[in-house]
């Protein structure tokens, strides 16, 4: 894998992260250092509807591999979605039938694989708090600002993908920052099922692209209009 811009094997597209966040802005911000995208159909492996949970795992590794934190290719050979199925002792039968995995999976398989762990959570934007409140014990109702600088922290400490799930669709966060008090996510969307060039994501970022629906959620999103109403399961890899 290299951390330069341009296509990988397969679909996979490099070097997304410096193409986001290189253009100057006068907020605070933070990023995951360079990681591969991967989406549904890369690799030659049809998994729409249900693999985004396995895609953001397998960017989790993609990153880790690019620090250098973990051995890349051909020490340990890069996982597939069907390696992570069988890792987390599931059967085959799991691909296409909907037996999705959530960031508490991947937190299991990035243990049980790499020896690597992290917190795990769920929250709920709540747009009048002014920090967090607890709503149950499970539940962690925060404001868009409060996120933003925890994912900032995380960022600075770890540059590792957050994975974000609200238990039908999984994601990637690979950058927070803060303009005219706005926070935003960069967001990775592994629901892309169309194999684009990194030429495409140029366009995209420049915003020149006219058919944004091949791009999904891919790109920066407002934390408010994003995340919504709804309850996020997260999981914060950490490389040490």
């Amino acid at each position: 894998m290299s951390a330069e811009g341009g296509n990988g094997p397969n679909g996979v597209v490099r070097g997304l992260v410096s193409l986001y966040t290189s253009t100057p802005n006068p907020g605070r911000a933070a990023s995951a250092s360079e990681t591969d995208l991967f989406h549904y159909n890369c690799q030659g492996f049809h998994d729409c509807g249900w693999g985004c949970s396995y895609r953001c795992c397998q960017m989790v590794v993609s990153n880790l591999i690019l620090q250098g934190i973990i051995p890349p290719e051909p020490v340990k050979p890069f996982p597939l979605v069907t390696d992570i199925i069988l890792a987390l002792g599931k059967r085959m039968s799991a691909c296409g039938s909907g037996e999705w995995i959530e960031p508490p999976d991947i937190a299991k398989f990035m243990k049980i694989t790499y020896n690597i762990s992290g917190p795990l959570g769920e929250f709920r934007i709540h747009p009048q708090s002014s920090g967090n409140m607890s709503v149950s014990n499970t539940v962690e109702e925060i404001s868009a600002p409060a996120l933003a600088a925890r994912f900032y922290t995380h960022f600075k400490e770890h540059a590792t993908p957050i994975c974000i799930d609200d238990r039908v669709y999984a994601y990637c966060v690979l950058a927070v920052k803060t303009v005219e008090n706005t926070p935003m996510l960069l967001v990775f969307d592994p629901h892309i099922s169309a194999i684009l060039d990194f030429t495409d994501f140029e366009e995209h970022c420049q915003g020149t692209v006219l058919d944004d629906f091949e791009f999904r959620k891919f790109g920066w999103n407002p934390i408010v209009t994003f995340c919504g109403n709804k309850n996020w399961l997260v999981f914060y890899p950490h490389k040490i």
